[in-house]
């Protein structure tokens, strides 16, 4: 937290991106939006491929670029960092950076590649008190915001099962909808996770794919450089009796974190990133209903709202809505997925192990 004469010597706070590649244009977008513009600026990227840095020049006009971002760390001082670079990097990156004295991170999701990564990434930022944001932003979209409203409302009665499927592998794509489930039932805490998953080869990764981190999958197996499968379900029992499934990969329906939320009353239908021609963001059925409701939603961008809300944690101290420590439970039921499939077991929580289950599986 701030003092007030931190505050008012700060005419506003300097931010530097890692990695510039395509979501490091959405965290800029975000610093550069109405609610934020006065607040911060982007004063520097760090990537280590030229081409990168050429092209972020070029189109966003920052011309202070350094191949290591150690050296943007030790020149420039920035107080906030966006971490846009594949999983495995994340974790030194949030130690260098606590190190130089920033006061707040914003990591691309998945937090880590293990529960112990994670861990040192929480411990770190904590010690420090240095803000730790883990860009889990669709729990601040209108559409998975009004449906929590709903839910706490009673507009489908009491909450019953949430059922979240996203097109991608566990870690890169089941981290937003693990978490989505975890805030429509109030972030409750877990008691067990059952799954498994499918390693079986991918076959050719088409072109297309390539700029989803895939580009060595047919030599390492691996998406963003981490080990990924290629399909997986899930069942997570909440300590309230909610059961939440997840469908991942080959294993799951069309739709990207696309949500059923189904109450003893009702029923919540969110189409996700992909909707159906002519399908709303969000629809309710209710016992009292003759049709779905569709309500208004808001035009919000969350990037942008994750961001000052960011700001807003530095100066008051309020815990952040994406918090790494809410992160930081998202990854542990991951993390009990691969176990319960490396063990062909229910996984009780609090995980006990601290690195990916995966690499013993392989």
């Amino acid at each position: 937290m701030l003092t007030e004469e931190d505050i008012q010597m700060a005419d506003y706070y300097r931010s530097a991106l890692f990695g510039l590649g395509k979501i490091a244009r959405a965290h800029l977008h975000g610093y550069l939006a109405n609610e934020n513009a006065d607040r911060i600026k982007v004063i520097a990227g760090a990537d280590p491929i030229e081409e990168a840095r050429q092209r972020f020049t070029q189109e966003c006009g920052i011309d202070k670029v350094y191949s290591d971002y150690r050296e943007l760390l030790e020149k420039e001082k920035p107080d906030i960092v966006s971490i846009c670079t594949w999983p495995p990097l994340h974790v030194e990156m949030v130690e260098e950076s606590v190190k130089a004295g920033v006061k707040g991170i914003l990591c691309e999701k998945p937090m880590s590649v293990d529960l112990g990564e994670a861990d040192r990434m929480v411990n770190a930022c904590k010690n420090a008190n240095v803000v730790l944001v883990v860009g889990h932003q669709r729990r601040l979209h209108p559409r998975y915001v009004r449906a929590c409203e709903l839910i706490k409302e009673g507009a489908i009665g009491n909450l019953v099962q949430i059922t979240a499927i996203c097109g991608g592998d566990l870690l890169t794509d089941g981290t937003h909808s693990v978490d989505l489930v975890r805030f429509m039932n109030n972030d409750v805490p877990v008691l067990w996770v059952i799954g498994n998953i499918d390693m079986r080869d991918r076959g050719d990764v088409d072109s297309a794919s390539q700029t989803f981190g895939l580009q060595n999958w047919n030599e390492t197996r691996t998406r963003y450089g981490h080990p990924v499968e290629t399909g997986a379900f899930a069942v997570i029992r909440f300590s309230n009796g909610v059961q939440g499934t997840v469908e991942a990969g080959i294993c799951a329906r069309p739709g990207y974190q696309r949500m059923w939320i189904y109450g003893s009353e009702g029923l919540i239908e969110i189409c996700g990133d992909q909707p159906v021609s002519g399908e709303p963001p969000l629809r309710i059925l209710t016992r009292t209903s003759n049709d779905w409701i569709v309500p208004e939603l808001p035009n919000v961008n969350p990037i942008a709202r994750e961001i000052s809300l960011m700001l807003d944690s530095i100066e008051t101290g309020k815990l952040h809505p994406l918090d790494g420590t809410s992160a930081r439970a998202t990854q542990e039921i991951l993390m009990a997925v691969f176990e319960s499939a490396r063990k062909r077991a229910r996984i009780e929580l609090p995980l006990t192990i601290s690195e990916h289950p995966i690499f013993s599986m392989r």
